[in-house]
């Protein structure tokens, strides 16, 4: 199956709500949290930073936390992993200086180490156990960046509050911020607005433009495009900080607006600024686009290492870009890059990742544990599509236990959200019967909502089991066909091919 780019839809509030991404404003805020924000990688300089210099950490056993977080149960490490565990932590206390966001440099390590990206997290659990402030916002992040609306007091959630304000504690801004979010919205501790504009302005004296940018946005300082005449933040847009200016091109009037912001951001170092014009080039100019994309991904893009990852791992001959860009394949730099950003926290990459693992393919094992792993990560980074794939899994009881309850809820989640492929998850998981009772005639319900919704490979699926006919369902063969001529108005010869194939191998299972 080719590695193609996953649409990333956000999943509705009743899947998952995301208290510490969304109570930073709108959706174009360019907030994420700190296993998903994405950083120019660049050390402090003239044009990254303010006048803020690299600064000290406190160590754990020097400050003094209330409610201090537990430690993390995590196997131990081998004795060979002794000297790269050691790089490892020194790319952190070096990040945790910098109040930077970029996890590349110590993941890089855990990814060549050990050559599986779930490692990343054993990794980061035992620098935080060890008392390692960037640490500590990793782990506490992939439990912030997800918490459900009835799960703000979870003991989990505490447990992932404290750790951010441990690291906070040690004077790590970007985890400042988080625990703001929190306190401000009564995650994981009591809701305390005074507590959490305090805390907010204590990450902003560090100097840092991300942390300054989200007191701008939290205060309601910047939350529209004319926004930038105002005093404050005009002064920060002077220092040349990139997060305002990638932000404004979001709310520009109109695409010359947009794409002089994004010039301005990309000029002072901002990969997504890179990645989006980028984007807005690979049609017109696709050798300038290429350019634009390798320097996003050099700063360490999450968007952009997977772009282009999955162009590297499987170029498509008939994409334009691809051609023109020139690129050739290179599956096992493509991989790498794909799975690093998945590590960073991109969930376009984790349904890829997922795919690939599913089915054994670009040089990894068929292992359906990882597949479904991924998928769940996705899901919980509101992917539309990785909701869809985990629960199709649990109701097949495929790399996770069966929970057929759960699944199809998600699956019923995603198709409400106008994700047609979960109907065809739900169409073959009724004419399949998961649970115990197939019911072709509610698959053809579900195969009938998917072609509504402009799937014109659901008509072919509608012309298989039409033609098989099975439970509740009388075979039609005639009625098949024209099925089938439904689908080639939109799918041409390929329709009749795909039917032909489904006949000849005398089954039909949907792809995750």
């Amino acid at each position: 199956m080719r590695l193609l780019p996953t649409i990333a839809l956000g999943l509705i509030s009743a899947l998952v709500l995301t208290p510490v991404a969304l109570a930073a404003s709108a959706k174009k805020s360019g907030r994420k949290t700190s296993t998903q924000r994405s950083t120019t990688g660049r050390k402090p300089s003239s044009k990254s930073t303010t006048a803020k210099t690299t600064k000290t950490i406190a160590p754990a056993a020097n400050k003094v936390v209330s409610e201090a977080p537990a430690k993390i149960d995590v196997k131990p490490l081998s004795p060979e992993m002794a000297e790269k565990y050691k790089l490892f932590l020194e790319k952190l206390d070096e990040q945790a200086k910098n109040d930077s966001l970029d996890y590349c440099p110590a993941l890089q390590i855990v990814l060549d180490t050990t050559g599986d990206e779930w490692a990343a997290l054993e990794w980061m659990q035992h620098a935080a156990n060890e008392g390692y402030a960037a640490a500590q916002s990793y782990v506490s992040g992939r439990v912030l960046s997800h918490v459900p609306g009835d799960k703000l007091q979870d003991p989990a959630t505490i447990q992932a509050y404290r750790l951010a304000k441990a690291a906070a504690d040690k004077g790590y801004d970007p985890a400042g911020v988080d625990v703001s979010i929190c306190l401000r919205h009564g995650i994981g501790t009591t809701k305390n607005e005074a507590a959490a504009n305090a805390q907010l302005l204590q990450a902003c004296k560090g100097g840092s433009f991300e942390t300054r940018f989200k007191w701008l946005q939290l205060t309601g300082r910047l939350n529209k495009f004319d926004d930038k005449d105002r005093p404050e933040v005009k002064s920060e847009i002077d220092r040349g900080n990139h997060h305002i200016m990638y932000y404004l091109s979001s709310y520009a009037p109109d695409s010359p607006t947009q794409v002089e912001w994004l010039r301005k951001a990309a000029e002072q170092g901002n990969a997504e600024a890179l990645f989006t014009l980028s984007s807005l080039s690979s049609r017109i100019k696709p050798k300038d686009s290429y350019v634009l994309l390798q320097e996003a991904v050099k700063l360490h893009s999450p968007a952009a290492m997977f772009v282009l990852g999955t162009a590297l791992a499987d170029p498509d001959p008939n994409n334009k870009f691809t051609q023109e860009a020139g690129i050739a394949k290179d599956e096992k730099t493509g991989i790498h890059l794909v799975r690093l950003a998945a590590m960073i926290g991109n969930s376009q990459s984790n349904m890829a990742l997922g795919h690939a693992y599913y089915d054994g393919t670009f040089g990894l094992p068929k292992d359906a544990e990882k597949a479904y792993r991924h998928y769940a990560a996705a899901r919980n980074a509101r992917n539309i599509a990785g909701a869809a794939a985990e629960g199709y899994l649990l109701l097949k009881g495929e790399g996770v236990k069966q929970d057929t309850t759960r699944g199809t809820s998600l699956l019923n989640l995603a198709a409400n959200a106008g994700y047609a492929h979960a109907c065809v998850l739900l169409a073959h998981a009724e004419y399949a019967g998961f649970d115990g009772s197939p019911d072709a005639s509610k698959a053809e319900e579900y195969l009938n909502d998917a072609a509504v919704r402009k799937m014109p490979e659901a008509y072919v699926f509608l012309a298989y089991i039409t033609a098989k006919g099975g439970t509740n369902l009388k075979a039609n063969p005639q009625l098949a066909e024209n099925y089938v001529r439904m689908a080639s108005l939109d799918m041409g010869d390929k329709a009749q091919q795909l039917y032909d194939k489904l006949m000849s191998e005398g089954k039909w299972e949907p792809h995750p």
